[in-house]
């Protein structure tokens, strides 16, 4: 059977002479000698090298359409997702005030029972039978209105009983408001799948950024407690650290922290995120980060993986990518403390409808859940790791392409490097 090269091959030179080969719809990463490299380019592959090729994706038949495969994930996870994902803020108001904030100057609004009632009739006709609800509890700060989750959770629970649909909760959160309490709840009640808490720095870099409001009850030492109380609970924690350029060594003092006080934790997962600008132009004082992901930021994966922390894997995000962002999803919404709708956190500001009218905007609804691509996302060879980028792009300044886009040779590079601390690749 006649083959012809992936469209998705990534070509890198390795230091050593060598040069990694790396897929990035099937995931394959190897390394060719010299004389390996120049027999693919001229397709004088022998039948074992070829069939080698092929079980890894780099090869593949002659006439096999990889776009359309791509397009149809994204298409199915757009259109036909089994999991309905909320986002709820349960209020806009926040004990933190920090100072990047995409809400800052938004007046604080506390969602009501009122407005709750009419969000869980907006929610009731969409459970599908054994489906999955996920409520992604945001803000603000979600846990300053802990008693309309309560109340929220409490009046869906026994209609996903009935249908055999998984109800579960995530948090967005700060981490300063959780106590033995709240942790019961999210055990017990609020079926909790994990907890979302940002850490900017070490202990003077965090308590600076987040400039809480009662700073002798709330601050650094405060929230790491909380993680602990949380992990000893066998609730996951995803620790997101902020990159903004300016933090590195703090970063790097923070994670020699962590791995200090939290190494013991199992259900803990780490992870480096550059910031971007921020995308309130109606703030009174809009930051703007001029972070990109760079060689520092590697370095700071790579203080990750030598605690093992998290898989060099996961750092990198080098996965395909089945389904664009889930506020694509036709089954995704945003739900503020008003009762306006909208599709994504980063355009809180667009109004789409509200929860007693449902969607009033059906053509802004429709560029969200559009299965098409860009032309320039239809043709780049990292369209696997993204599927098209982030649809928020078309109504905000946040960037389409994925951070780590600029990087990912010299991502290849420290990945391969860390499985040949393991083993050789051939």
């Amino acid at each position: 059977m006649p083959y012809q090269k992936s469209l998705y091959n990534l070509l890198v030179p390795y230091p050593d002479g060598r040069t990694i080969i790396f897929n990035a719809f099937s995931g394959a990463l190897g390394l060719f000698q010299p004389d390996a490299l120049q027999r693919y380019h001229e397709n004088k592959l022998s039948a074992e090298e070829e069939q080698t090729l092929v079980k890894k994706g780099i090869l593949v038949p002659e006439g096999t359409d990889e776009k359309s495969l791509i397009h149809q994930d994204r298409a199915n996870g757009i259109l036909h997702s089994k999991e309905n994902l909320i986002r709820l803020w349960t209020t806009s108001a926040c004990n933190a005030r920090c100072y990047y904030c995409f809400e800052k100057g938004i007046a604080p609004v506390t969602m009501t029972e009122a407005t709750a009632d009419q969000v869980i009739a907006f929610i009731l006709p969409m459970l599908q039978e054994g489906g999955t609800l996920t409520l992604e509890w945001f803000g603000g700060e979600p846990l300053l209105n802990p008693g309309i989750i309560d109340y929220i959770v409490g009046k869906l629970a026994p209609s996903c009983q009935r249908l055999h649909c998984r109800l579960q909760s995530a948090f967005i959160s700060n981490g300063s408001l959780i106590d033995a309490a709240i942790v019961q709840k999210m055990k017990t009640t609020w079926n909790t799948k994990y907890v979302q808490i940002t850490l900017d720095g070490d202990r003077k870099t965090y308590n600076a950024a987040k400039d809480y409001i009662c700073p002798e009850k709330h601050n650094f030492d405060n929230v790491l407690h909380n993680i602990k109380l949380l992990a000893e609970n066998e609730i996951h924690v995803s620790i997101r650290m902020n990159y903004d350029t300016t933090n590195y060594e703090s970063l790097l003092s923070l994670i020699d922290y962590l791995h200090q006080e939290l190494g013991n934790y199992h259900n803990i997962f780490y992870y480096v995120y550059p910031l971007w600008s921020c995308l309130n132009e109606e703030a009174a004082d809009p930051f703007h980060s001029t972070a990109t992901a760079d060689q520092n930021l590697i370095a700071l994966f790579d203080r990750i993986v030598q605690y093992g922390m998290t898989p060099p894997r996961m750092l990198a995000r080098l996965n395909y990518k089945k389904n664009q962002c889930s506020s694509c999803s036709t089954s995704s919404y945003a739900i503020f403390p008003d009762g306006t709708l909208g599709k994504c956190s980063e355009t809180f500001l667009q109004n789409i409808g509200d929860v007693w009218n449902g969607v009033t905007d059906p053509d802004t609804f429709s560029q969200w859940t559009d299965t098409g691509l860009d032309p320039t996302c239809d043709t780049c060879i990292y369209l696997p790791l993204c599927q098209g980028g982030c649809r928020s792009s078309l109504f905000t300044k946040m960037p389409r392409c994925f951070a780590y886009k600029d990087i990912i040779p010299e991502l290849l590079v420290w990945y391969v490097s860390k499985l040949l601390e393991r083993r050789p690749i051939n």
